[in-house]
């Protein structure tokens, strides 16, 4: 199945996609099972891009992350940083969408070039507010799109209703001047600080790449050379031997 979704895929983009820019087949598998489901194809572009197999060996438990001395602690996924991080992820995304099928090149090109639209518009100021309205757009928007697009067209399957919904999620314009532009123009004014615009639920990774973010102060190197303490154990205490 993955060799005939790259014989489709040349024969539409002439080649097969770059080192950088393949979904793995576990990327494949994913995506081709939530859409079968009935599901829209939202991906987390925070652990969905390029190198997959590279994030996934530094995750043990959903939510929980273990380090070197063997303690548990709990981790986000943080996001990309900038529209060029972003692109990346979603080139990944796209070339998958393609493989399987389930959308067009232009059509996910038209997305990228909307997002790429705001980033240049409003500037990496504003960027973990075009990631948030982004997120909500692929995860929440394109679910109702779907489910428009399904009632309005019975016959249509599944996946031909998905590319539909892709194909109306940049004309969804009261949804983008709601959840950005409104915003976006008040934080550029100076009216409103962009922490007050941004919520939790997508973070975005403040050292300039994608990264696993922790609740603890320390990162993975130091925590490993910190020791382990047991709660309900007394610490021994050491006392100087008496002189006789």
């Amino acid at each position: 199945a993955i060799d005939e979704c790259y014989q489709h895929f040349i024969k539409r983009e002439g080649d097969e996609p770059p080192e950088d820019q393949d979904p793995t087949e576990a990327q494949l598998a994913a995506v081709s099972f939530v859409v079968k489901n009935g599901a829209v194809p939202y991906a987390d572009l925070a652990i969905f891009g390029p190198h997959a197999m590279r994030i996934i060996r530094k995750l043990r438990l959903t939510g929980l992350i273990l380090d070197a001395s063997g303690r548990l602690f709990k981790a986000e996924m943080s996001g990309p940083t900038c529209f060029a991080q972003w692109e990346s992820c979603w080139q990944v995304f796209r070339n998958t969408m393609v493989l399987l099928n389930f959308a067009s090149p232009s059509v996910l090109d038209r997305y990228k070039d909307h997002i790429k639209h705001y980033s240049t518009r409003f500037g990496d100021h504003c960027w973990a507010l075009i990631y948030q309205t982004d997120t909500r757009a692929r995860r929440e928007l394109a679910a109702r799109l779907r489910r428009r697009a399904a009632r309005e067209q019975p016959p249509v399957r599944c996946v031909a209703a998905l590319g539909v919904c892709v194909r109306m999620l940049p004309k969804e314009f009261e949804f983008w001047k709601r959840e950005l532009e409104d915003a976006a123009m008040l934080v550029l004014a100076r009216v409103a600080d962009q922490r007050e615009t941004v919520t939790n639920e997508v973070p975005i990774s403040q050292s300039g790449v994608a990264s696993i973010s922790s609740s603890s102060d320390l990162p993975l190197s130091r925590l490993a050379e910190q020791p382990i303490k047991k709660k309900g154990l007394p610490q021994p205490v050491l006392k100087e031997p008496r002189s006789t």
